[in-house]
């Protein structure tokens, strides 16, 4: 016997098919649908004391035995709605996988959270105490003593004979470049891949030299590029800001100064439409290094190219850096994201490098929009000299060399002469004395 307004409740994730017809009017069915599935797409995490943690993403309206791990902790639910997850964790440090439990339902989230650092590393610890000061509030180097770079590694050189760093960006196939003396140093956004949770590749999308410019959006030093990709509906726009002079920016709560003649790029991705919650995006970015000519050859024993790309989490910013002939090329890749309006943390993963360059991978949180925003600059070595210096140098040893040998070539001459000049003489002594002696016999 039904009761009047008798409620019936069935889990919509248990149900495969079913049929009902109510004559009833006082019986009522209500059908949770648990089948959505959840994800976050950013984090406000807790400092390495532990505390308060916020995850933002889509939750769902239902949450049955909803749970929240970072690492190998639990992270104690205080409140929970359609987007946001508040919890309390305990002490931490370093870089942690997130998982989400509710409705059945396991979400993953690989190395996504980074607990706050009271003290926060800089790039290659600014060198070295005589050229720069690292501010452990924000992981940013100082530079002193005529110093310069994201990690105070190269000189601030101010002879008007060294060369200046020239940059452009390519209208054509929306590649950007830095050329100082004989070297080129090209950058290009080459590929959108989207991962599972054991990084195998679902889709793969090669972006290199697709791009549209937009010519309504660029300007003299601002290029606005533009790719829509069909398949998932997702439009890419990338940004190209060639800097003229110093600048002060701000993103995803950092601040920082780029120096001049860098460039500043910042990446869009919307709409994507991914096969599972549990994917992510990959951006890949490749840097190169090109010899141009060998009208510089004061720099002959730093022909070799050198690459490096710093895989610590410690710091805010990670580098990569190219130096050939005496020149060091810096990509800034600050470890965080604008995922969906909110700043939060990213890994960035060496892909690949060869002997003339590197790919990076930017592994992006499951969002419905992503901003990035990494810039690239060329800064001169300590050591670097100037093709006219060397000139100049050259020209001093031609005349060291010249000096060196006709001084010891006048020398043996003169010791020649004299050896000469005695021999004669000698040899006249002997005559004159022969000459003596037959007289004195006549006599």
């Amino acid at each position: 016997m039904v009761k009047p307004h008798e409620i019936f409740y069935i889990n919509g994730t248990d149900i495969k098919e079913f049929y009902f017809n109510f004559t009833n009017p006082n019986i009522s069915l209500i059908v949770n649908d648990y089948t959505k599935q959840q994800y976050v797409s950013s984090i406000e995490p807790s400092t390495v004391d532990g505390g308060k943690v916020v995850l933002h993403g889509d939750f769902g309206e239902y949450h049955d035995n909803l749970t929240v791990s970072i690492g190998n902790l639990e992270c104690d639910v205080i409140s929970v709605n359609e987007t946001v997850i508040e919890c309390d964790i305990g002490p931490g440090e370093g870089v942690k996988d997130v998982v989400v439990f509710q409705n059945s339902f396991t979400w993953s989230g690989l190395q996504i959270y980074q607990y706050i650092s009271n003290q926060i590393s800089c790039p290659n610890n600014c060198t070295n105490s005589n050229q720069g000061a690292c501010d452990l509030n924000i992981g940013i180097c100082t530079c002193t003593n005529g110093f310069t770079g994201l990690d105070c590694s190269s000189k601030d050189h101010v002879e008007s004979s060294l060369p200046e760093s020239n940059t452009n960006v390519n209208v054509d196939d929306g590649t950007s470049s830095i050329t100082n003396d004989d070297i080129k140093f090209e950058t290009f956004i080459g590929k959108l891949i989207e991962l599972d949770l054991s990084d195998n590749v679902i889709e793969s999308f090669d972006l290199d030299n697709k791009w549209v410019l937009d010519k309504e959006k660029s300007n003299a030093n601002t290029y606005t590029f533009l790719q829509y990709i069909a398949k998932v509906d997702c439009t890419i726009t990338a940004t190209f800001d060639t800097i003229d002079s110093d600048k002060q920016i701000s993103f995803g709560g950092i601040d920082f100064t780029i120096e001049k003649s860098s460039i500043k790029i910042s990446i869009s991705i919307e709409n994507y439409k991914y096969s599972s919650v549990l994917n992510r995006l990959q951006l890949q970015v490749t840097s190169t290094a090109n010899q141009l000519s060998n009208k510089n050859n004061c720099n002959t024993n730093d022909t070799e190219t050198n690459i490096d790309f710093d895989e610590s989490q410690s710091s805010y910013v990670q580098l990569v850096t190219i130096s050939k002939n005496g020149k060091s090329f810096y990509g800034r890749l600050i470890n965080r994201v604008i995922s969906d309006g909110r700043n939060t943390f990213i890994s960035n993963s060496l892909i690949s490098k060869n002997e003339d360059s590197i790919t990076i991978g930017l592994n992006l949180p499951h969002c419905t929009q992503c901003l990035i925003d990494p810039d690239f600059s060329v800064l001169l070595k300590p050591d670097f000299k100037s093709s006219d210096s060397c000139k100049s140098k050259s020209k001093n040893k031609g005349y060291v060399i010249p000096v060196a040998v006709t001084i010891p070539v006048v020398a043996v001459a003169a010791i020649s002469g004299l050896s000469i000049f005695l021999y004669k003489k000698k040899i006249q002594n002997k005559e004159m004395k022969q000459i003596k002696n037959r007289l004195e016999q006549l006599n």
